[in-house]
């Protein structure tokens, strides 16, 4: 079943034992992880990095159903790169490439806590 679909392409599913899939691109970068809202209105999507030759990668989006950017997480350090999202009670909770654990507000994309795990 399709949970969350944009304009641009991005379409996540959910399987019905309840694991998420995605398919498409997003400005013609390639999805890592793609969690959608309960109401299916956006969605947060962790970019690859690797597919990006951008030097300054902001791969930590929320995307409303046209794919307009609703908001960007800011990375803690530069360079950076977020490599691992999960969500939890208190928001999303994005792990960096230089070891960041960083608690976001879903709607907001706002930094909510910062830990250093490593």
């Amino acid at each position: 079943m399709i949970v969350f679909s944009s304009s641009k392409g991005l379409s996540v599913s959910r399987s019905a034992d309840g694991f998420l899939s995605w398919s498409g691109l997003y400005d013609g970068v390639a999805v890592k992880f793609a969690i959608p809202s309960e109401d299916g209105e956006r969605c947060i999507v962790l970019l690859d990095p690797d597919s990006s030759s951008l030097p300054v990668f902001e791969n930590l989006i929320c995307v409303n159903a046209e794919g307009v950017r609703v908001w960007s997480a800011r990375l803690p350090t530069s360079p950076d790169t977020f490599v691992e999202i999960m969500p939890n009670t208190e928001g999303i909770s994005a792990k960096t490439w230089s070891g960041f654990n960083i608690l976001l507000d879903t709607r907001t994309g706002q930094e909510l806590k910062r830990t250093f795990v490593k």
